[in-house]
């Protein structure tokens, strides 16, 4: 298999990842629908919530077993201190706590036997090995913990949602490389008709990106705590709402011809993604994120 037939095959599986996002004719891009933003702003509302409770309660779990093992290190550390003291107490005599050289070195070598003792005791016997699963088992618990941890602990701002939900630069890139295949005159026209598609998809895949983010400007302007934020966010969604049907339409145009100008759709893509980051920016600034919030999302997962 050459270089070509393996771009196509990657192609045709990054194709089929689209199609979930069209419905009725395959070469129609649909336009977004307000009912469907609404719902979409109530499942994002839910969902942040989830997250909170979901973080709140894995704290608290934490918190729970941290408690329990600094109780038991305490009673361990405390109960043998105890005793020592009481045995101590009665066989305290002048002259015994002087240790002669040879009684040293039969410290040292006791201690040493107990070292390969207990390091035998570990690796070579069955509850030897039970304590070190249990400690591997511990270990990963909290790995994994962390993992959840970082998952469900995020800002509630508009940077985080594009970065978790809204992945809009990568289906871009994609785009561009459709379009550069399109303009190849070697294509076969089976390989014309799969990428024109995958180029139709592509742009579903923006109108549906951009739903998502009219949805999450619309939850978040009704919970901003200045009311002119909220005036100009609930604006600034309003903007991408109508911005994004009207490039449905200018698009939709450029795909009917009977040739259609892959050049131009390019630049007209480009020009609506630029639109949309403007926007995102725009949203961001009104909203009120901190460096902090900021930092989060750059480190998160």
């Amino acid at each position: 298999m050459n270089f070509y037939s393996i771009k196509y095959v990657s192609a045709l599986i990054v194709g089929l990842l689209f199609m979930h996002v069209i419905a009725g004719n395959d070469c129609i891009i649909r336009t977004i629908e307000e009912s469907q933003v609404e719902k979409r702003a109530h499942d994002i509302e839910s969902m942040i919530k989830r997250h909170y409770y979901i973080h709140a309660s894995m704290i608290a779990g934490t918190v729970v077993v941290d408690l329990m093992q600094i109780y038991q290190l305490g009673k361990a550390i405390f109960g043998k201190s105890s005793e020592s003291d009481t045995s101590d107490s009665g066989s305290t005599e002048p002259g015994k706590d002087i240790v002669s050289e040879e009684a040293q070195c039969n410290i040292l070598v006791q201690l040493a036997k107990d070292i390969g003792s207990g390091f035998k005791s570990i690796f070579f016997t069955r509850k030897g090995l039970s304590i070190l699963l249990r400690a591997f088992g511990e270990v990963s618990a909290m790995v994994i913990m962390q993992k959840l941890v970082s998952h469900y602990w995020h800002p509630d701002t508009l940077h985080w949602f594009v970065y978790a939900r809204v992945p809009y630069q990568r289906t871009v890139r994609l785009i561009d490389e459709f379009i550069d295949e399109l303009q190849n005159p070697m294509l076969q026209v089976e390989q014309h008709e799969f990428y024109h598609q995958s180029l139709v998809n592509g742009c579903n895949q923006l109108v549906e990106y951009s739903e998502r983010v009219c949805a999450y400007m619309e939850y978040k302007s009704n919970r901003l705590l200045v009311i002119t934020q909220t005036t100009i966010g609930l604006s600034i969604g309003r903007h991408l709402f109508n911005r994004t049907n009207d490039w449905v339409a200018e698009i939709r145009t450029l795909f009917e011809d009977d040739k259609p100008n892959y050049l131009k759709i390019s630049k007209n893509i480009t020009t609506f993604v630029s639109e949309l980051t403007r926007q995102l920016d725009h949203f961001a600034s009104i909203e009120g994120e901190t460096h902090e919030e900021r930092r989060r999302v750059k480190y998160a997962n």
